[in-house]
């Protein structure tokens, strides 16, 4: 909804399918038309200092039948390059995004992604490139470097807070233009991991005509106010309607002597029309601008809320002890043929406390590991890591091949309860994938050491990275010897300072701390 920049949109009837308004320096036939001018008033334009940081908080909210998605947080624009003509800028974020059913509850986000192909490890071989934009002194978006398009015609987050104004002095002006509305639908799985490319091919172009009305309608301490009327049409038709539309608008705030916008509240309408069915969302935007101090004062609630939120879940998942007879309870659970009963008893063993001897309940999760049903091979797994004994090993170390990297790391993890030499191998030969054999290593400890040290040699550089992670939490005096002795011009000995670091930092620590007894394997 943004003549200055591309805008997006997410089909209704295809949860895969994406559209989006290409506009700016890509349409044609853009015009101007400016009335009632002010003589007496200067004109309006952006304008900014190299090294001027601007921060805005925003709130967007999208509601449409079913679904409620939000984004909040700050933006944040650092100008690299100003002239009277033009603003370069930097641009980052810091927004938390939600999802949820329009019943209140959580739903799992589906990350929106760029309508791009990436070749496969294209997301791991190098850092993304940050987002760069030049807008003119009228709020044109000049130039644009990954910038990201947001879902329902909202446009690039980078541009939310850049409107377009005239080149004079006037009260009302519109800006008129001819666009184009893509549609592109993604290919491959919607719920794909994030480092598994997915291509989008063009499913349908349609031409559209996005028209914004602007009327000053008075001015305060903060700036001037702005009223925004836009209409967005395709020329496309669906039962005699366009078939996307779009509308709204509200009230923004200029500020002349900063030469930027100071707070915008918008709200949108946005309708796909098809000939036996009609699609609606509604989207509510607020950007303001905030001091560095506000910004400090709401990071610092956000690590609170954070610190808060993560105390609640280690609460949660901390582990329960039996009550009496419940073991005996579970354990019958067990030999029954009902699957909620058994998932039921494997969830529960696996929140426990040990409880010795832990044999019998050993035994009795063992056969669930071979079990065709995944989840249950899964939570079984998951209860070794509280009960396994020497005699699990074997099946584990099975279970930890398991085509179910789901259960496979489950497995890898409750063989830090069976610390055998086979073990530690078995372990260190897999550091690379699944991570959880990174992760049992060093709940296995110092123990660990020699296996991880002797393999370190032979490994390739991805696995030295995770073996070199593993001791900068286990590794001693012996590792430390060994990594300062390491060539000094091997290809990680960047990385090699780093842990050896680390490994210092930790032994000081130990033993300014006195030694505790307690048992850091999973519970």
């Amino acid at each position: 909804m943004r003549g200055s920049s591309h805008t997006m949109l997410h089909s209704f009837n295809r949860p895969s399918a994406r559209l989006w308004n290409m506009g700016g320096g890509w349409v044609v036939g853009v015009g101007i038309l400016c009335i009632s001018v002010s003589a007496e008033a200067a004109p309006l334009r952006y304008q900014a200092t190299r090294g001027d940081t601007w921060h805005y908080y925003l709130e967007l909210r999208v509601e449409t039948g079913e679904t409620v998605e939000t984004w909040g947080g700050i933006l944040i624009y650092t100008v690299k390059s100003a002239t009277e003509d033009e603003v370069e800028f930097d641009f980052s974020d810091e927004l938390i995004y939600k999802r949820q059913s329009s019943s209140g509850q959580p739903m799992i986000p589906i990350p929106f992604r760029p309508p791009m192909f990436l070749a496969p490890g294209a997301m791991l071989s190098g850092k993304k490139a940050e987002p760069r934009l030049t807008i003119s002194a009228q709020g044109v978006m000049r130039e644009g470097q990954s910038l990201t398009p947001l879902p329902y015609l909202l446009g690039y987050k980078e541009l939310l807070v850049f409107e377009r104004l005239p080149e004079e002095a006037v009260s009302e002006w519109t800006v008129e233009e001819q666009v184009h509305v893509v549609l592109k639908e993604d290919l491959g799985p919607v719920l794909a991991p994030l480092w598994m490319a997915r291509a989008a091919r063009e499913v349908t172009r349609l031409s559209a005509t996005e028209k914004s009305c602007y009327k000053v309608t008075g001015s305060g301490d903060v700036g001037i106010h702005i009223e925004k009327n836009v209409q967005l049409k395709t020329d496309q038709q669906a039962a005699d309607r366009p078939r996307f539309e779009v509308t709204g608008g509200g009230l923004f705030t200029f500020d002349p002597s900063l030469g930027r916008v100071r707070k915008l509240n918008f709200q949108y309408l946005i309708t796909e029309n098809e000939e036996l069915k009609t699609s609606r969302a509604r989207a509510t935007m607020s950007v303001t601008s905030w001091t560095p101090q506000e910004v400090s004062q709401w990071r610092q609630k956000r690590e609170a809320d954070r610190a808060a939120a993560q105390a609640k879940i280690a609460e949660l998942k901390k582990p329960r002890p039996l009550l009496p007879g419940e073991k005996e309870a579970l354990l019958e659970e067990l030999r029954t043929e009902n699957f909620f009963r058994q998932q039921r008893a494997l969830e529960r063993f696996s929140q426990a406390e040990r409880e010795e001897p832990a044999e019998a309940v050993c035994q009795a999760i063992l056969p669930y590991l071979r079990h065709e049903n995944q989840l249950l091979r899964q939570r079984a797994a998951q209860a070794l890591r509280v009960w396994a004994t020497p005699s699990a090993q074997e099946s584990l170390l099975q279970a930890a091949a398991d085509k179910n990297l789901l259960v496979a790391g489950e497995a890898m993890l409750a063989l830090a309860r069976v610390p055998s030499p086979a073990v530690i191998e078995f372990l260190a030969e897999r550091l690379v994938w699944p991570r959880q054999a990174s992760e049992a290593l060093k709940l296995i400890g110092p123990q660990a050491e020699d296996i991880v040290l002797r393999q370190l040699f032979k490994m390739e550089p991805a696995a030295r990275m995770c073996a070199l992670d593993v001791l900068a939490s286990i590794g001693t005096e012996k590792s430390l010897k060994i990594l300062k002795e390491w060539p000094p011009n091997a290809a990680d000995r960047q990385l090699i300072e780093k842990t050896i670091l680390s490994i210092q930092t930790r032994l000081q620590g130990e033993t300014s701390v006195p030694d505790s007894t307690s048992d850091d394997r999973p519970q």
